[in-house]
């Protein structure tokens, strides 16, 4: 595993915490608007995720997709 500053994750440790794949995690980047993105390390170019970030992801994993407001919500941060 590579280590990143504490509290993220590379995109293949936030996959596995959440149970799925690298490539399902980008693949719903791309597809979906409002879901949650990976920043990018600075120095390495990697993409990582915080633990909030996994976490919103394992919400928004949750959620039925036809729920759109839910969705902003989830990917904005906020609360639901």
């Amino acid at each position: 595993m590579r280590e990143h500053a504490e509290g993220r994750f590379g995109n293949g440790e936030a996959a596995r915490r959440l149970g799925t794949s690298k490539n399902q995690l980008y693949r719903w980047e791309k597809q979906y608007p409002d879901f949650p993105k990976a920043q990018r390390n600075p120095r390495s170019r990697w993409r990582v995720y915080t633990e909030a970030d996994v976490e919103r992801i394992r919400a928004w994993m949750n959620v039925d997709l036809v729920d759109a407001d839910a969705l902003r919500q989830i990917g904005s941060g906020a609360n639901a």
